[in-house]
């Protein structure tokens, strides 16, 4: 077994740590690229054992396709359709409205929006009426081939307000690693992370979860701990979380 890692993803320092890790923990790799605008990894993967990815949504959707084993751990829940269903009110846009981004109103004066899968289309946004409905124009003159496009699904709902979010890594169903990485919307991953978050993370593996590997992000709001949103591990930053604690776990889980 193996892990394949996306090399042109990270700055040099960062991937650097990572493969140190990976060499530290006796763990085998193969870098690779991705080429830009294409489905492309450089050098072709010719293990032909258990694979694991780590890289970008594009590499993600590679992996699928050659169905590589492992690969990624995703699925089709990995969906904001499925987590209103899993999480109910526990989850922080439980009031989100979901349809075609065509069909997204310009009339509302801010939103928040994303899309409903985990696949990137575009990273979600806190918006205002003006420059939403610039966007919209926008994308709606776009090629349909473009990777958001009027037919993307993406749910939108009223602001929120967040204290603190919070990065835990699901492995076999289970806490394996957490981080804490904003505060009160400023990027800080070296606070602590509260027993009280923690005793609600497992509360949410235990009601529901999408897969045995990933990754639950969660925000501390005036009502109480609430769900964010869920992340492929195979394409999620790390923040302050225990990398080598993480790939180990996997390892020793696919073994």
């Amino acid at each position: 077994m193996i892990w394949v890692i996306q090399q042109n993803l990270w700055s040099e320092p960062e991937y650097r740590k990572f493969i140190d890790i990976m060499n530290r923990s006796g763990i085998p790799t193969q870098s690779v690229e991705v080429r830009p605008f294409s489905h492309e990894i450089i050098p072709k993967v010719e293990y032909e054992g258990k694979k694991i990815a780590y890289g970008s949504t594009t590499m993600m959707k590679v992996t699928i396709q050659e169905k590589w084993n492992p690969g990624c751990y995703y699925n089709e829940k990995f969906d904001f359709r499925y987590w209103v269903d899993g999480y109910k009110d526990d989850l922080l846009n439980y009031d989100g409205t979901v349809c075609q981004f065509k069909d997204v109103p310009t009339n509302l004066e801010d939103i928040f929006i994303r899309p409903c899968a985990d696949l990137k289309e575009f990273t979600g946004l806190l918006i205002n009426k003006k420059d939403f409905a610039e966007w919209k124009d926008l994308v709606l003159n776009l090629d349909s081939e473009s990777t958001l496009n009027e037919d993307t699904w993406v749910t939108y709902a009223s602001p929120k307000e967040i204290y603190k979010e919070y990065r835990f890594f699901i492995v076999d169903n289970k806490i394996c690693t957490y981080s804490t990485y904003r505060i009160n919307g400023w990027l800080d991953t070296k606070l602590p992370v509260e027993d009280d978050a923690i005793e609600f993370v497992q509360k949410m593996i235990d009601k529901w979860s999408p897969h045995k590997v990933f990754v639950l992000d969660v925000a501390l709001t005036s009502k109480g701990y609430k769900v964010i949103e869920i992340n492929c591990v195979n394409s999620s930053g790390f923040y302050n979380c225990d990398i080598s604690k993480l790939v180990q776990t996997i390892w020793e889980m696919e073994s």
